[in-house]
């Protein structure tokens, strides 16, 4: 099967809890970035295996570490240190990349590691890239985030640092994934992100690599910027995902596949405490999200508030019905009542809605004259 979809997602249990239940159809058109979860010092203070640890930065990238590796291998996972500093280490003085690669192949997971344009001008990541066992053959994802896009306007510039970056780690484009990630769009307009997104496929196209991906995403980081009243729902267009059909239909035989950040927003937050967290869904139909948002999980009904807004969701013309996915079912039969729960629930079904438009897309009357066309 080809792929198709390159989500970004933060490796915490609901993510976790979401790829493991994909469908055996799905796994081999999904290839997910995993970005290290980040460590805070509440979540020292109220961990008590950290708090009590001499290293509790390397024991908490190993629990995330051996996550990953109990995750279906099925699935081509790629690790990614954003939210980090670039020269972050361990106790040891090890660099954290270097640290979760190392451990990751110890424990037999299929992983690759992804190399940040943004972060390459630091010497201690640079170095730490250059630790890693990667060959020719090693498919790595070159991140292209903020700085890149940037660089684009002057192409010269941005292809000498591509090429050097290439060059460096002995990395053959032909099995590499460039990603270019444009981030929260919540207020870019679809056309601005089209005319990057086509613009970066064109600068890209001489490299040859194995796909090129975008990444980005329509949801907010606060659930009161996209329904802004509580106890009520939402529709929040997908702005990434329609932008990508635009460009994919301009270049049908081309490399370009999708990607985005799941139902997070890029920069969301991780570790509490948010004692006022609203009781949300996050529901993937065909270009949109059906958000309902309840209110503060220390209100009234606190967790109980799922309920309600899972009964919603199920009697709205959005739900695909209980035997579409994991997420879909546990939403009808046995609805959770915890935020983190949602997320598993939410992103499970997110990719397999996501990998359907996809593939449906492809089928459809326009894009397949494009592609006979070979636009």
């Amino acid at each position: 099967m080809a792929l198709e979809y390159m989500p970004v997602l933060k490796a915490r249990q609901g993510e976790f809890d979401a790829l493991s239940k994909l469908k055996n159809s799905t796994f081999g058109r999904v290839e997910p970035v995993l970005e290290l979860p980040t460590l805070s010092e509440y979540k020292i203070r109220t961990t008590k295996c950290l708090r009590e640890s001499s290293e509790p930065i390397a024991l908490h990238l190993n629990k995330a570490a051996e996550k990953i590796a109990m995750l279906p291998h099925q699935l081509t996972y790629y690790v990614d240190m954003r939210g980090w500093a670039p020269n972050a280490v361990v106790e040891s003085g090890e660099h954290i990349l270097s640290f979760v690669c190392r451990r990751l192949r110890d424990l037999g997971a299929k992983t690759c590691p992804v190399v940040s344009y943004d972060l390459w001008a630091d010497p201690e990541y640079k170095n730490a890239l250059r630790s890693l066992p990667l060959t020719p053959e090693s498919p790595v994802v070159i991140r292209l985030e903020a700085d890149a896009l940037e660089d684009m306007d002057d192409p010269d510039y941005f292809l000498e640092n591509l090429s050097e970056m290439l060059s460096a780690l002995s990395l053959s484009p032909d099995r590499c994934t460039a990603m270019l990630d444009f981030g929260d769009v919540t207020n870019v307009p679809v056309i601005d992100i089209q005319s990057k997104l086509e613009a970066g496929v064109s600068l890209l196209s001489g490299f040859y690599f194995r796909n090129i991906s975008i990444a980005a995403s329509s949801i907010s980081a606060l659930i009161g910027d996209m329904v802004s009243e509580k106890n009520s729902t939402a529709i929040v267009m997908r702005r990434e995902i329609n932008a990508w059909k635009v460009v994919k239909t301009l270049y049908p035989r081309g490399n370009l596949i999708f990607g985005d950040y799941g139902v997070r927003n890029p920069n969301s937050l991780e570790d509490g405490p948010y004692p006022d967290v609203n009781g949300k869904i996050r529901y993937t139909f065909e270009g949109g999200f059906f958000v309902l948002r309840g209110h503060s999980m220390r209100q009234f009904s606190k967790g109980a508030q799922y309920d309600v807004l899972a009964q919603a969701l199920v009697e709205s013309p959005y739900y695909m019905g209980e035997e579409f996915s994991w997420g879909d079912r546990c939403a009808s039969v046995c609805p959770a009542r915890s935020p983190g729960k949602w997320v598993g629930f939410d992103t499970n079904h997110h990719i397999e809605a996501v990998v359907m438009e996809i593939i449906e897309f492809k089928q459809s009357s326009a894009f397949q004259k494009a592609y006979r066309m070979g636009l």
